[in-house]
């Protein structure tokens, strides 16, 4: 690794105003150029600190949109998404406490109560993906849920139990539990539109 934090670890140049260098969130002081790693030494970088490193393939599993990871119970090939990510990052989804549907439960554009859940539930995320103490951060959820559940929507999922946002991502096919994550939900296709 470069011993200077201002320097890309691919390529050891520094930052450029189309090229800006990115911190990486597993490694502290670790930074790439942008392109360097999206490049293909960037993900063959990647892949090599997997392999090393049980903790490093792990955060990316759980940092992955649309992960695919095989149900333990029946063997449905299922996709995983971490919550809050993408264009939705102000947005938290909670999952049903039975199925593997999911709606959106918090917007942090809304008030500071829920800019403040949102946060909280990030900051949980962050510590979870990067597995210091998975446990920790999986009981803040769980006194967090026990708070926030009965104050948030009253809505109930189409099978009937409510949302939470404790609730782990379950298969879609047998409703098992996925991962022990309230971090992450279910991705499910959408059906097919039939022609008229």
């Amino acid at each position: 690794m470069h011993d200077s934090p201002d320097r890309c670890e691919l390529c050891g140049g520094t930052a450029e105003a189309q090229n800006p260098l990115v911190p990486d969130e597993f490694y502290p002081g670790v930074q790439l150029h942008l392109h360097c790693l999206n490049s293909p030494a960037g993900v063959s970088w990647t892949r090599m600190r997997a392999q090393a490193d049980p903790l490093y393939a792990r955060y990316l599993s759980l940092i992955t949109i649309g992960h695919q990871i095989t149900c333990s119970a029946c063997g449905s090939s299922e996709r995983l998404s971490p919550k809050a990510s993408g264009m939705g990052a102000g947005h938290w989804e909670a999952s049903c406490r039975s199925c593997h549907r999911y709606r959106v439960l918090l917007n942090a554009y809304r008030g500071s109560t829920e800019r403040e859940l949102v946060d909280a539930l990030a900051n949980l995320a962050r510590e979870f993906r990067l597995g210091v103490d998975p446990a920790g951060p999986l009981d803040r959820v769980e006194q967090l849920a026990a708070e926030a559940d009965p104050r948030l929507a009253e809505e109930t999922c189409s099978c009937g139990d409510r949302f939470s946002l404790a609730a782990r991502p379950r298969c879609s096919s047998c409703q098992e539990v996925l991962l022990d994550s309230p971090f992450h939900i279910t991705l499910v296709a959408s059906a097919p539109v039939s022609a008229a």
